[in-house]
């Protein structure tokens, strides 16, 4: 029994033994651990290694004093409570772009890169303006200014190549630029698309078939299911915006084409199928429509 108790007591101690030493080693490799990250994060705040220098390039119209702004307030803080956000090896590029094309909508395209291991440099393209899209309806407008004789100006924002609304345009009198009506814009109109990229796309070529066949355009009306395209000469286009440009672009020379020479038209409907709705300018007064095939 003595034998049993002295080898059961041994164990014991042999096991207590193991846990201590267990124990010691987890406490060494904790402060340990902790010991690196806390150089590690005391190194990443050191200046040869951090951020200080922010440059900015490409910019145009853009306040350059804030991107810089910008740039620096995400640089500022710390990662995970320790790390130097600034620091050159892990600082916060993503955040710097994502932040920036929120607060600048006319900001195309936007790089960051680091020069060093204490400056990045920032180069920004900007949205060039190919259009404009102005609030309210064309139409109504025109309507109004018929029966009131008033005259009311819209305000009217910059657009890209895509559809896209990025600042808010000056007046311009006697505007070169093509303007948009309409569309899906609900609320703030700046860094919204006008309509769906498919929509914008196939309204675009259709614009330009009208181009190609002599025709020219100076604004689009977004109606409904409905494209109402205008020209310089007071006629107008309706037309479906589920089309084809290509095929309507044939039909309108073959509807022109097939006009008589007196006929002055106003206004070409084609948004009934192979039946084209027509009204000639003289008989403005007249309700009733004219059709061709």
């Amino acid at each position: 029994m003595r034998r049993n108790a002295f080898i059961h007591k041994k164990q014991k101690e042999k096991k207590r033994a193991q846990q201590k030493k267990f124990g010691v080693s987890v406490g060494v490799g904790v402060f340990c651990t902790c010991l690196i990250i806390g150089l590690l994060a005391w190194g990443s705040h050191h200046s040869a290694v951090s951020i200080g220098s922010v440059r900015v390039e490409g910019i145009k119209t853009i306040d350059v004093g804030g991107v810089i702004e910008i740039a620096k307030k995400e640089l500022n803080g710390n990662n995970l409570l320790v790390w130097n956000r600034a620091n050159t090896l892990w600082y916060p590029k993503s955040d710097i772009i994502a932040r920036l094309a929120e607060t600048f909508p006319r900001a195309n395209t936007i790089s960051v890169k680091r020069e060093g291991m204490t400056a990045i440099t920032i180069n920004i393209t900007e949205r060039v303006p190919t259009s404009l899209w102005c609030e309210d309806s064309y139409i109504d407008r025109e309507r109004d200014k018929a029966l009131t004789g008033e005259e009311h100006t819209p305000t009217c924002y910059f657009v890209d190549t895509k559809g896209f609304i990025f600042d808010e345009a000056p007046f311009f009198s006697g505007s070169t630029f093509f303007e948009w009506y309409g569309g899906g814009v609900e609320g703030e109109s700046i860094g919204e698309y006008i309509v769906a990229d498919e929509v914008f796309n196939t309204v675009s070529a259709v614009v330009e078939r009208a181009r190609e066949v002599g025709l020219n355009p100076m604004r689009h009306e977004f109606r409904g299911e409905d494209g109402y395209l205008f020209f310089d000469d007071d006629t107008y286009l309706m037309y479906p915006l589920v089309v084809n440009p290509d095929a309507l672009g044939t039909d309108i020379v073959a509807v022109l084409e097939s006009l008589e020479e007196d006929v002055d038209w106003e206004y070409l409907d084609m948004r009934f199928g192979n039946k084209v709705f027509f009204r000639d300018k003289k008989d403005h007064d007249d309700t009733g429509d004219e059709s061709t095939e």
